[in-house]
């Protein structure tokens, strides 16, 4: 179980006002205590119909979106026969919310794993190192660019936890600064496939993602103000799952360039406006790269490290 510190909550900044209506009937899918919780917590923020149950109702396509926050115990009660209906659910233009860690049980040919790796999450790990944390940024521009909520760790020499994460066919989205060692946790992801509306989650998160969540990405809410044009700095944001690393780009169109550490340019990738996800490749050799975006507004630079695969 992981454990917060928090003394100081800053308000987070938001390019978003919220939404002014909510049109979507959602489902919200665990155990007894999860359900009462996590219908409270929706309920503060999301007006709309509200339904919940430890069962997968027969009907989910009655459903605009599907919420399941699970355990490894919780997921064993969705039966093969559920994730195959939760698939056709998400084929047939529906939405899927998973909140939950670990999700794989470690048999890559299992049945439970079934709709995880329909999703995208085809490997789990965790870090053997002690850290504390002290933001959250988000870094999708459908539905999480521009959140930033920042804390104050009462005790460094008091850590939350270890750093774990997922891999696949998953895009980071929202991200958990560790203040000791000043690095970016990926703890939420969407599917890479892009006719798959799925986003999974670690662990509880704060609500103006699951707001953003249900507006920005479900689309479940009217009235949206949508971003202001107020000229950009140029950002990229590398995130480290395993050994793949994904670099998130400002959301002006541009150009992302990659170079070794002789200055020789080894990957040259348009950016395209709303923010652009690149995977840098497997085969690059191991060793200390440079990550540069120009924009119109500016150009950054950050360095990283491509680990031996």
């Amino acid at each position: 179980m992981r454990r917060f510190f928090i003394t100081v909550l800053l308000v987070f900044t938001s390019l978003y006002a919220n939404a002014q209506g909510r049109t979507g009937k959602i489902f919200i899918l665990g155990d007894t205590s999860a359900n009462k919780y996590y219908t409270q917590t929706f309920g503060t923020f999301y007006g709309n119909v509200i339904e919940s149950g430890s069962i997968l109702p027969a009907a989910i396509s009655n459903y605009d979106a599907i919420l399941l926050f699970t355990s490894r115990s919780a997921a064993d009660t969705l039966s093969y026969g559920d994730q195959l209906r939760t698939i056709d659910y998400l084929k047939n233009g529906g939405r899927v919310y998973v909140q939950g860690f670990p999700l794989l049980h470690g048999d890559p040919g299992a049945s439970i794993d079934t709709l995880w790796h329909f999703l995208g999450d085809e490997s789990e790990f965790c870090e053997a190192i002690e850290v504390w944390w002290d933001a959250y940024s988000g870094i999708d521009s459908e539905f999480t660019k521009g959140i930033t909520l920042t804390w104050t760790h009462s005790d460094p020499l008091q850590f939350d936890g270890e750093p774990c994460g997922m891999g696949g066919n998953l895009i980071p989205v929202f991200l958990e600064h560790e203040g000791n060692d000043n690095i970016d946790d990926a703890v939420a992801w969407r599917s890479f496939d892009p006719t798959i509306k799925a986003v999974l989650g670690m662990h509880d998160l704060p609500n103006i993602f699951y707001d953003r969540l249900l507006c920005g990405y479900f689309g479940l809410c009217t009235d949206i103000v949508k971003e202001s044009n107020l000229r950009e700095t140029p950002t990229l944001r590398l995130v480290t799952t395993g050994t793949q690393t994904t670099i998130s780009t400002s959301m002006q169109a541009g150009t992302l360039d990659v170079f070794n550490s002789l200055g020789v340019s080894v990957l040259c990738v348009p950016t395209v406006q709303g923010g652009t996800n690149v995977r840098i490749p497997s085969t690059l050799p191991a060793g200390a790269y440079f990550a540069v975006l120009r924009i119109a507004s500016g150009t950054a630079c950050q360095r990283f490290i491509q680990l031996p695969k």
